[in-house]
């Protein structure tokens, strides 16, 4: 039920629900800073947010619960969440259990946002930033500490690579919903690489660099299948995660090319 009344708006119990998703909304929206309104969310299915980013260059899975509320709505709102996401994946790579916070920020006009990753036996991932409404824009810096890589390999479906390990660095996403861009640093450990078409496996423990426009590997020491060693340089260049095109050249010695 929603009724106004004068400058007032009051909601008892108003609900949305699909099958097992509901958010609901109870309280006051007035010129008092003491009123609110508050809001509980359980299984909200993330993929619907994925909907609304153009040709999906993000991909969320999960079911978030939490509580929200809202206060001071016709002035300077003020605006804090609290949502736990258990199971969470990302590009389709599976994470683990995310904790997060929203508030508003009147200075920036933007939403402040932190979260953490739990894996099965510690932190895997931390990030802090900030969605902002004037331009629809993300602007958010994380921490990988031992994070699967399989989230990479939505992006490198198209030129048939697959990358499967454990990274940990510095990530930066940021960008407009259109144009959103992911740059980072990260160490990989037990990493492969698979060349599709050659049908070949290549192991490594290196850096691999994430630039706006592209994804670097310099001088990296691969292994095939039988140990024996070789150098790759090159690039994976994009736009925006699309039109991928990419250079890549290995330097090596009997090392096995074609499986």
């Amino acid at each position: 039920k929603i009724s106004t009344h004068s400058s007032n708006i009051l909601i008892e119990d108003f609900s949305i629900a699909k099958r097992n998703q509901f958010l609901t909304l109870n309280g006051k929206a007035s010129k008092a800073p003491t009123d609110t309104i508050d809001i509980q969310l359980k299984n909200i299915d993330l993929s619907y947010i994925s909907s609304f980013i153009p040709k999906a260059s993000v991909v969320f899975s999960g079911e978030a619960t939490g509580d929200a509320f809202v206060s001071n709505v016709f002035s300077k709102p003020i605006f804090n969440a609290d949502i736990q996401v258990p199971k969470f994946s990302f590009n389709n790579a599976h994470w683990g259990d995310v904790t997060a916070s929203a508030k508003w920020n009147n200075e920036k006009n933007a939403i402040d946002l932190e979260g953490v990753v739990k894996g099965t036996e510690q932190t895997i991932a931390k990030i802090e930033g900030n969605y902002f409404f004037s331009n629809d824009s993300l602007d958010l810096i994380g921490q990988a500490n031992d994070l699967d890589v399989d989230f990479i390999n939505y992006y490198l479906k198209d030129i048939t690579l697959a990358a499967k390990g454990r990274a940990s660095g510095d990530v930066h996403v940021f960008g407009k919903k259109k144009e959103i861009t992911v740059t980072a640093k990260a160490k990989v450990d037990d990493a492969e690489m698979t060349v599709d078409y050659l049908k070949t496996t290549y192991s490594f423990a290196d850096s691999i660099i994430l630039k706006p426009d592209s994804i670097l590997f310099r001088d990296i020491t691969v292994y095939d299948p039988h140990h024996n060693k070789g150098k790759i340089n090159g690039f994976v260049a994009h736009r925006y995660f699309k039109n991928f095109e990419y250079n890549i050249n290995i330097n090596c010695d009997n090392v096995q090319a074609m499986n």
